[in-house]
């Protein structure tokens, strides 16, 4: 199977600026940058993360939200070293506006109300993507 990176692959429209956001969240990260780690490809990234998120989530966390999109926003809520997402109100409000959400107050409080569950919602269609088998997470 040929490694599919999409940060090559995918450069316009909103999905692909978000999809972008999200891979370079996780170069920037500061467990791969104290583990010397350079990722070749997307694959690796994504492996990266989600694989950490397999192994910190705990079982009863299923549970409690059976979700696997909601469970993995509520970890990244925890701002996990493994991704270097944004977290300041003003700077995903700022995401948001350039990627052309956020016209209004009330946009803006929606925006940031879904902005784990969406960086969440990216990073799985990523995995799927790029091959990552996501049916034990």
């Amino acid at each position: 199977m040929e490694k599919f990176n999409l940060s090559e692959r995918v450069k316009n429209g909103k999905q692909g600026t978000q999809f972008v956001y999200v891979l370079e969240c996780i170069n920037n990260s500061s467990s791969a940058y104290d583990q010397g780690l350079e990722f070749e490809n997307d694959l690796q990234r994504v492996s990266f993360v989600l694989d950490s998120f397999k192994k910190s989530d705990y079982p009863d966390n299923k549970k409690r939200i059976p979700n696997l999109r909601d469970r993995l926003g509520d970890w990244l809520s925890g701002l996990p070293g493994q991704i270097a997402i944004d977290y300041e109100n003003y700077k995903i409000i700022s995401i948001g506006q350039s990627w052309g959400y956020c016209q209004t107050e009330s946009k803006k409080d929606q925006f940031l109300d879904n902005w784990f569950s969406m960086v969440a919602l990216r990073l799985l269609q990523i995995a799927e993507k790029v091959g990552y088998n996501t049916f034990n997470l």
